[in-house]
């Protein structure tokens, strides 16, 4: 291999190296197995809907009124890592658009309410659902077990259902582990230590 070649491969060696994939946390974060697998449904008023997707077949609607004893919550535990901040990313649309319809977020210590006026057709996305993202602080995830869930609550008058999609947990940041790192430095050193004799013999 002459030493250009060589080069260019250290150099590929080291895009490919560098790169680290964000992999999503979310098992079934579209609900496309057309059930609740990776999720925990606890109380009433949680099924899965075919009728108003954001994309797919299926999306998880809320039909539990603010004044149920005991509404459903939507919950999956996800491997994290403390003090790792993470991007929380879904689709939601309360058909209704009512202001005193809620829908409350929480993942860790971290919490948000979302009003239905704030998620009402035609919200931003082409299907009409509205697209949120929130960045969670490394500060409200504290261990390696983290529960995200979901709580969709209509005012008994409007009764009209909110409907979720595409869920996915990313971390924010990443760097490579410091054995991957150590690795990549020690494969770059030995290319380059083989390149320059090489150069200085091609002189």
């Amino acid at each position: 291999m002459t030493g250009k070649r060589l080069l260019v491969f250290c150099l590929g060696v080291a895009a490919v190296s560098g790169g680290v994939a964000h992999a999503d946390l979310v098992s079934n974060g579209g609900f496309e197995t057309g059930d609740f697998s990776g999720w925990t449904v606890s109380g009433n008023g949680i099924a899965i809907d075919t009728v108003f997707p954001n994309t797919g077949c299926c999306d998880a609607v809320f039909t539990a009124t603010s004044t149920d004893p005991n509404p459903g919550i939507l919950s999956q535990s996800l491997t994290t890592m403390a003090g790792q901040s993470y991007v929380l990313d879904f689709a939601v649309l309360d058909e209704a658009g009512f202001s005193g319809d809620s829908f409350l977020v929480t993942f860790g210590g971290f919490m948000t309410t979302i009003t239905g006026d704030n998620a009402a057709f035609p919200g931003n996305l082409p299907s009409g659902y509205t697209a949120e993202s929130f960045t969670i602080p490394g500060a409200d995830i504290g261990g390696t077990s983290t529960t995200l869930s979901f709580e969709g609550l209509s005012d008994p008058v409007s009764g009209i259902a909110w409907n979720l999609d595409d869920v996915s947990v990313t971390a924010a940041t990443e760097v490579p582990e410091p054995s991957a790192a150590a690795l990549l430095g020690t494969a770059l050193g030995m290319c380059l230590g083989l390149v320059a004799p090489m150069r200085r013999r091609r002189r």
